[in-house]
């Protein structure tokens, strides 16, 4: 076996920390591609990856190695984010260049830790967790219109960010030709009105005008919930703090910044909810639904005189729907089926009904869709004709839309693996021509999906191999072309793991073949921990990333065998 030597970089950036020093970088090359090298021979350096601020988690290669991608852990909506270097030497960092180009995901989850691209690099795949307890997140999908390019991004799952006018959202609702949105919450007691140049896409909203309304009706500080009319000249607000819905008209349908008036018209829901959160109105504004958790379930108010809430009555109550804190509701626009948000199980749940618009009898249950991003989901709206599903986050203070794959059902989203459901993606591949995902999430095990359709996160199926590695947990994984070797790393040890999997791409009956210690090259007074791995095509160079460690959050290591 050959003996193990350091090496002396080729950039004022690389740093030698340990070994015998060598004249030749290329010593300890792989005597044979795809990973048949010993372990144990290898040279080492580190290298500091300047020019890009945050904690580095994992690298990833793309473009034949002419593109490297990190991700940085961030912490916050602005900081999370996946960065892009241009390599002039394919494979190698100390070539790199800063072309400025990034996609910030902190909007979905806060701390960024893994990314993956499909081979054409047209597919960008990218996922992390929010705070410092995971809670069932999610990935997110990105088309790149410029294959490697991340400043042609466009995320699947799209986003508003809502927070510099309101910090306590709690819900929404569209004009009925999807060009206008209107939100409402608790910090600003008021309505912000967005204009969409492109209608039902909340990407295309401009800049706000407010509509307060403690002006109008003093008691209205604690507004959760709106509907309109259906022509947009009546405006219906519910105050949770009072548990009464307020009428209000407009002088220019749908926009509230003109003539909106009180019509000193009021319904109070006490009796019946005293802890109200959503409503809707239904069956062409014959219909009054309220959501709230006093009883969890859905209060139907019938109006003789439809759109007159001075005509209400009460009509029945529901069965429950299932969520300790139910929050949003929307219905069907044939009244057939009722959608149910709640903060609870931060879930979307769906009920038949088997009389339209008739919530008396009990729901029947069909699905629940969710966690999103595991945040707080108040609120629900589908809209351009049941393809386009949006749902309110007051974690995130952000609005977000998908494409629904079927109309009208919420568990066709797409843009996410709903199906797959770790409680964190601390590591992701995507191989096998873009059909199986592999996922590393902390635990000791490693989790295979199958995609139906290859590159789209939202065709994974339940996950089929769920396999122990027995290496601790895994936190960073990587695999060779033929999918018959991958690399692992992971916390509280310093070494690199590879096994032969047999057959390719399949965890089950994987083995281990061999290791790399490299504890003595690192040196001292660091903690043990990896959090990415990264191979170049002939398994001739095995990257590694700290951590956790605040002094190296900048660096990575190269391990050559």
């Amino acid at each position: 076996m050959l003996s193990r030597h350091g090496l002396i970089g080729k950039d004022t950036d690389l740093t030698r920390y340990g070994g015998v020093l060598s004249p030749h970088e290329g010593t300890r090359r792989a005597a044979n591609v795809n990973g048949g090298a010993p372990m144990g021979a290898y040279a080492y350096d580190t290298s500091n990856v300047t020019g890009i601020t945050g904690t580095v988690r994992q690298v990833r290669w793309g473009k034949n190695g002419e593109r490297a991608y990190v991700t940085i852990l961030g912490g916050t909506r602005t900081t999370a984010a996946v960065h892009q270097l241009n390599l002039s030497a394919p494979y190698d960092l100390a070539s790199r260049s800063n072309p400025s180009k990034s996609v910030v995901v902190g909007d979905y989850f806060t701390n960024c830790v893994t990314v993956a691209f499909n081979d054409a690099g047209t597919k960008m795949y990218v996922g992390g967790y929010n705070g410092t307890n995971a809670t069932d997140e999610r990935l997110i999908e990105f088309d790149l219109s410029t294959a490697w390019e991340l400043d042609s991004a466009v995320a699947q799952v799209r986003k508003l960010y809502i927070g510099g006018d309101e910090t306590t959202p709690r819900g929404f609702t569209f004009k009925s030709d999807g060009t206008r949105l209107y939100v409402i919450g608790t910090t600003g007691d008021d309505i912000n009105q967005y204009t969409l140049s492109t209608a039902w896409d909340i990407t295309s909203a401009g800049a706000s005008t407010t509509r307060a309304l403690v002006p109008l009706v003093a008691a209205l500080t604690t507004p959760t919930s709106l509907v309109f009319k259906d022509d947009g000249t009546k405006c219906y607000v519910l105050n949770s703090g009072n548990d009464v819905i307020y009428q209000f008209s407009l002088g220019t349908a749908w926009d509230v910044s003109g003539t909106f008036t009180y019509d000193n018209v009021s319904l109070t829901t006490t009796t019946q909810e005293a802890n109200p959160n959503g409503i809707f109105i239904g069956n062409s504004g014959a219909d009054l639904y309220v959501h709230g958790t006093t009883g969890d379930n859905i209060v139907r108010y019938t109006m003789s005189t439809a759109w007159d809430l001075s005509t209400a009555t009460f009509t029945s109550e529901s069965t429950g729907t299932g969520d300790a804190s139910p929050t949003g509701l929307f219905f069907r626009d044939n009244g057939a089926v009722v959608y149910a948000a709640g903060t609870a199980a931060n879930t979307i749940r769906t009920y038949a009904l088997g009389t339209a618009w008739n919530t008396a009898s009990t729901l029947t249950f069909e699905d629940a869709v969710g966690p999103f991003f595991g945040g707080d989901l108040w609120d629900v709206f589908i809209g351009d004709s049941g393809t386009k599903l949006y749902w309110i986050d007051d974690a995130r203070d952000c609005i977000f839309q998908a494409t629904l794959g079927t109309a009208w059902d919420v568990s066709s989203v797409e843009g996410m693996a709903m199906n797959a459901s770790l409680v964190r993606y601390d590591s992701i591949l995507l191989v096998d021509g873009g059909t199986k995902l592999i996922a590393a999430d902390n635990s000791a095990s490693l989790s295979r999906y199958t995609l139906s359709t290859a590159g789209r996160l939202h065709t994974a199926g339940a996950r089929d191999q769920d396999v122990s590695m027995g290496v601790g947990n895994i936190t960073g994984i990587d695999i060779s072309g033929d999918g018959r070797k991958l690399y692992a790393v992971g916390v509280n040890n310093y070494d690199v793991f590879r096994f032969t999997l047999s057959p390719p791409f399949s965890l089950t009956g994987a083995t281990l073949d061999g290791k790399i210690t490299p504890a003595g090259d690192l040196g001292t007074g660091q903690t043990p921990d990896f959090s990415g791995v990264s191979i170049n095509p002939d398994a001739t160079h095995i990257e590694v990333w700290p951590s956790t460690n605040a002094t190296l959050a900048f660096h990575r290591y190269r391990l050559r065998f």
